[in-house]
């Protein structure tokens, strides 16, 4: 039996892409190899909505910072004597990052990459945010045992960037929920009802920033024959959500894009049921699910 340790601060606050990818691995884990025992660090509580059915599963204990030292400081350094004193194995890194303190301290390391969108495409961050990514997502990259690529794409960024051997570097593609395939016509109804969509409609999900590029399925909308269908996008609204609604408005279709936010997961099947296509506008994704 292994004692398992990840970064879970995905998991307690994040609705998006990162935070659902963290919860499906640690409830897979917990699923098929119930033997071992998973530590879930967080440097704050978050929305306990999120993680709900992962406080009911057997051998998992939840790490909180219980001192003075909380947030980053706790998650970066903090964290790491109280991995030592639970005997801990080995610590994954679910989204691009391990505790700086970590390196040299008895633990296996593993780290998984999703993306290195920031050194691709600069122009879409803050470059606060490009500096310290890279001395972050680098310095696991380099330093963890082993490195998860959730695809070839990333495997052959992190070659490039980071000058991590190919040998220590394994894809593991993304899972997905059952959910998704198992709606029923009873849940599209539940998700039309709710949120009054139209008999007829494309679908987007993902949070709705620049480059994940909504505006291009504005204007295809636009541009569409057929007048009668509509466009649903599910997402986080970010400040990329003003121009979007402002090219529908300039290309008149703004009444027939439809923008919801805090979309519950559970309503999520039937929405994508419902729809009559899936739309994928992204500028660039590391694996988009």
């Amino acid at each position: 039996m292994s004692r398992i340790a990840f970064d879970a601060k995905r998991i307690t606050s994040n609705t998006t892409g990162l935070g659902n990818y963290s919860r499906f691995v640690v409830e897979a884990l917990t699923t098929f190899h119930p033997e071992h025992s998973y530590f879930l660090c967080s440097p704050e509580e978050g929305n306990p909505s999120l993680y709900a059915h992962l406080r009911e599963r057997k051998g998992v204990k939840w790490m909180f910072p219980n001192g003075r030292v909380g947030g980053s400081l706790w998650r970066n350094f903090g964290i790491v004597p109280e991995l030592r004193t639970e005997g801990i194995d080995l610590f994954h890194g679910l989204s691009h990052e391990l505790p700086r303190g970590i390196y040299g301290k008895g633990m296996a390391t593993v780290v998984t990459v999703h993306d290195l969108i920031f050194i691709r495409y600069p122009h879409y961050y803050k470059p606060i945010d490009r500096l310290l990514y890279r001395i972050k997502y680098g310095c696991a990259a380099r330093h963890a045992d082993r490195v998860i690529a959730i695809s070839e794409q990333t495997k052959r960024d992190v070659m490039t960037y980071f000058h991590v051997p190919a040998d220590r570097i394994d894809v593991v593609y993304q899972g997905c929920s059952p959910a998704f395939g198992q709606a029923t016509p009873e849940d599209e109804a539940r998700a039309r009802t709710e949120y009054n969509l139209p008999d007829r409609y494309l679908l987007y999900v993902g949070s709705i920033e620049t480059r994940k590029n909504l505006k291009l399925a504005v204007e295809a909308l636009a541009r569409c024959q057929d007048r009668s269908i509509r466009l649903v996008a599910v997402g986080k609204r970010m400040p990329y959500c003003t121009e979007v609604e402002e090219v529908a408005r300039r290309l008149g279709v703004a009444e027939r894009l439809i923008l919801l936010h805090g979309v519950p997961f559970a309503l999520l099947p039937g929405i994508y049921r419902g729809a009559e296509a899936f739309l994928y506008p992204s500028r660039f994704e590391g694996f988009g699910i």
